[in-house]
């Protein structure tokens, strides 16, 4: 349920995103959006939350919230790769995650969240 209620959400946001891209995009046509970086980073995120999400049910079975959880770190893995190949105009800011505080927030809140939920289901 709520995977439903978040990927709603997350269309939503995906199409508010497009289209405010798309006007500040015309006001000045010289900045590149980087898609590549952009549908890498969201099958990265979604993936991992539904693997996440599967793995945590009861009676499920492990084979597809595993390979989804792989194929999702390597959208992650492709989405770093090609934001350092052109900095300027990636959607990932590689260079913020060398501040401890942003690093920490960015790897801890998804610790946190699984915890946390087991924590209310039990």
């Amino acid at each position: 349920m709520d995977f439903f209620l978040n990927l709603t959400l997350g269309i939503l946001a995906l199409i508010l995103t497009l289209l405010w891209v798309r006007k500040m995009f015309a006001a000045n046509n010289r900045i590149h959006f980087e898609w590549a970086t952009f549908v890498l980073g969201g099958f990265a995120s979604t993936g991992a939350v539904y693997a996440m999400e599967k793995m945590g049910a009861q009676d499920a079975s492990w084979h597809l919230p595993t390979i989804t959880l792989g194929l999702s770190l390597l959208s992650t893995t492709l989405a770093i790769i090609v934001a350092r190949r052109q900095p300027v105009t990636s959607l990932i800011d590689v260079e913020s995650m060398k501040l401890k505080s942003f690093s920490l927030s960015i790897y801890g809140a998804p610790c946190w969240l699984v915890v946390s939920r087991r924590a209310l289901d039990s």
